[in-house]
């Protein structure tokens, strides 16, 4: 018989078989959004590496004046152009914050599963448009560095890693998981940090200035709902997963209820400003709503700003 208070030790091929479950359901809600919805706003919203010389060949009526090459065209006594094309080949690295405050959620899913949920999106894009994903996992015992690769196998990997990874060790956070693009991608990246932010900025803000202007930096600034609006009646009791510090509020209080609006709306300004500073960009996603409807508004705002 089980001690009281003390859940029974379930069989590992047991919880094998629920995170491939949980997994499945996060790639199953997502594919159909990436194949009908995101594949082509990615591919829009995010530019390649560089251009390359595609070819040399000679000018036609509508072709822009400046792109002819005059060496050539004095060489052989008429016009050519030079034409390019978009060295597309991308690397996506999605930091993943699965610290305590991460599996805050009242709803049907926390801010964690909401995360995986947003690097299915994402994975899955990347992998559609021949591009590579990776991930970085912050936390404690973190970061955990998951080399980019290209596949759907691999991008689910990142999914789990996200939804069910666990680390182990001294405490870290997302200062760690910033030098540690800092520390393994030369190459320009896109680099999506899915977090609900509780961290300090003190403690990430510079090396998160220095990934900006190395790589494309984007925020993804996860929350609950019920962080942004208090209930309506009863009192509620405030733990701090991190500290496991307690507090008693009565949001039906005028007073607290205002304070619990603007300490959210206070928190999500910061997020913003410091982005605006450092030259990152900003998603906002709410745990209540589908997160495709999120970043495919993002991706066409990206898009719009590339014509």
């Amino acid at each position: 018989m089980e001690a009281e208070g003390r859940k029974p030790v379930r069989d590992e091929n047991e919880l094998s078989r629920e995170i491939l479950r949980r997994v499945r359901e996060v790639e199953i809600r997502t594919r159909r959004n990436v194949e009908e919805l995101l594949a082509g706003k990615y591919h829009s919203a995010f530019r390649g590496r560089g251009i390359e010389l595609h070819e040399l060949r000679e000018y036609y009526v509508s072709d822009d004046v400046r792109d002819i090459d005059w060496n050539v065209t004095a060489r052989f006594g008429r016009p050519f152009v030079k034409t390019y094309v978009e060295e597309r080949e991308l690397t996506v690295v999605i930091i993943a914050d699965i610290s305590a405050s991460m599996s805050f959620g009242t709803g049907e899913k926390s801010k964690r599963e909401a995360a995986a949920e947003v690097t299915a999106l994402l994975a899955l894009s990347a992998v559609r448009n021949d591009d590579r994903a990776g991930l970085i996992l912050s936390g404690p015992g973190g970061p955990k560095f998951v080399p980019p690769r290209k596949r759907r196998p691999h991008a689910m990997r990142l999914v789990r890693e996200v939804l069910v990874g666990k680390m182990e060790g001294a405490a870290s956070g997302l200062k760690e998981a910033f030098e540690t693009v800092l520390g393994v991608e030369k190459r320009r990246a896109v680099v999506v940090v899915l977090s609900d932010f509780e961290e300090d900025s003190a403690n990430w803000l510079v090396p998160a200035r220095l990934v900006s202007r190395r790589h494309d930096l984007i925020f993804g600034l996860v929350y609950d709902r019920r962080e942004a609006e208090p209930p309506a009646t009863g009192i509620v009791e405030l733990l701090d997963p991190e500290t496991g510090g307690r507090i008693l509020l009565d949001p039906s209080d005028s007073r607290t209820a205002r304070m619990w609006r603007t300490g959210f709306e206070r928190h999500k300004n910061s997020i913003n400003e410091i982005a605006r500073r450092i030259g990152a960009e900003v998603v906002e996603l709410d745990t209540s709503a589908d997160p495709a409807d999120a970043v495919a508004g993002f991706f066409r705002k990206r898009s719009r700003r590339r014509r």
